[in-house]
């Protein structure tokens, strides 16, 4: 099958590779010479885990091809995916207008019989608008336009791509299931498919819910740290009932990343409009901003003040597994943090750029601790479990250590706690305290 995927953004791009390795040819486009340039090369311009190695198996094999130029794309496709970014507005609603630029080329460029997937996360009743604003000013008639909406986790992306828990298209045209089946034929995971609207709410729900969830385990952290309990038993409990599950149950500094902040604001930005009162959700988005700046009160509370402290940051990504930093925790802990006056410098495995020039990014770990009056950790890299903490305690001013992910369990710590000084704050967890004179965990 001959595919386009217009934007290789991280849903564009997985999308791209992984239907190029399984047997269609696929071109790739995106406006970005940059980008094009890399991928011709054969370096994929995000990071995911397995990406850069089926990147170089479809270039050698001849399957698949990147350009800027849209046009050929759309006259050489039978299938063509809209895989654009549509980020925030000021207001919290989505940035709609790539989408619309490419639902312009298609009316210009398109074939008859094309099937069109728009992957990107919009709006309800995008799709439908589009279809109709695609319609009325192109004469040829298109087989359908789908909404395709996207499970992938970052860190994660391509093995949720050709191992999905779940496909959901949208559709109108009833012919359009046979050319469904066909593109997916590599997996065996049964595909529901609903009405166009249902598939744009259903991305919304899942990332809701799961905000909902993260929120709801971060209010109880809130408790256990004000009577001494410990949040990790809480969810322990909870997560064996088959009705709630464990996952997304592990207490921190809240959500972030590109999908599930993003989704939330633009669900209640769009409900509101329609005035539909979504209180659930509108808490735990309150939850969510709490936390960050409850966590970083906590750090300014046990310094006295974080004027002039050196903070040493370690991980900037969104997530493991992953390079992304939009919507980043470590975004917003930086913008507060350096309002009250804190030196930042930071160590990620894969960030080598941050937005803000005043923090200072080490490669080195042990180089990125030395001098710092707290370590902070706001992304749960399993590089960071590998680190040697002891060197940590060898430092002159023996640094507080500030677990945002709540990375190790209290027995790790209390672990090295006997064989070092230090101080572990973590989160809805009783704080781990050694000092020198009592070597005694307390």
């Amino acid at each position: 099958m001959n595919i386009g995927v217009i934007g290789l953004g991280y849903v564009g791009l997985v999308t791209a590779v992984c239907l190029a390795t399984q047997g269609h040819r696929v071109i790739g486009v995106d406006i970005a010479q940059a980008t094009i340039d890399q991928l011709q090369n054969g370096k994929p311009p995000i990071y995911e885990t397995g990406l850069a190695e089926l990147l170089r198996q479809a270039q050698s094999g001849s399957v698949i091809r990147f350009t800027t130029d849209i046009a050929h794309a759309i006259k050489e496709s039978t299938v063509l995916f809209v895989t654009v970014e549509t980020s925030s507005l000021p207001d919290g609603s989505p940035d709609l207008s790539q989408v619309w630029e490419i639902c312009d080329q298609l009316a210009i460029y398109g074939q008859a019989g094309q099937l069109v997937i728009i992957k990107s996360t919009v709006p309800v009743g995008t799709t439908d608008a589009f279809a109709e604003r695609l319609s009325n000013n192109h004469h040829i008639q298109f087989l359908d336009v789908v909404h395709n909406p996207d499970f992938l986790q970052q860190g994660r992306a391509v093995d949720d791509f050709l191992s999905p828990d779940r496909i959901v298209v949208g559709y109108e045209n009833e012919s359009t299931i046979p050319l469904i089946n066909e593109l997916y034929h590599f997996n065996q995971t049964p595909i529901q498919f609903c009405r166009r609207t249902s598939a744009e709410l259903i991305n919304y729900a899942a990332n809701a819910f799961l905000a909902m969830k993260i929120s709801y385990i971060n209010m109880f952290s809130q408790l256990c740290e004000t009577f001494g309990a410990d949040v990790a038993d809480i969810a322990q409990s909870i997560g064996n009932d088959p009705h709630i599950a464990p996952h997304f149950l592990k207490a921190g500094i809240g959500y972030g990343g590109s999908c599930i902040a993003k989704d939330i604001h633009t669900l209640i930005q769009t409900a509101r409009a329609e005035g539909v009162p979504l209180p659930l959700l509108e808490a735990a988005d309150r939850v969510n901003a709490w936390q960050m700046t409850r966590f970083v009160e906590r750090i300014e509370q046990r310094l006295d003040a974080l004027a002039d402290k050196r903070i040493a940051l370690f991980g900037l990504s969104c997530k493991p597994g992953t390079d992304d930093i939009r919507e980043a925790p470590s975004l917003r802990f930086t913008e507060i943090a350096l309002a009250k006056g804190a030196r930042i410098v930071a160590h990620d495995p894969l960030v080598k750029a941050f937005p803000y020039p005043q923090v200072e990014l080490f490669s080195d770990p042990y180089t990125c601790m030395q001098g710092a009056d707290a370590i902070v950790i706001l992304t749960d890299w399993p590089d960071f479990r590998a680190i040697n903490w002891k060197r940590m305690c060898e430092l002159p001013n023996e640094p507080l250590l500030f677990d945002g992910c709540n990375l190790f369990s209290i027995q790790e710590i209390k672990m090295l706690a006997g064989s070092c000084p230090l101080e572990y704050h973590s989160i809805g967890r009783p704080c781990v305290k050694t000092f020198e004179s009592e070597k005694q965990v307390r």
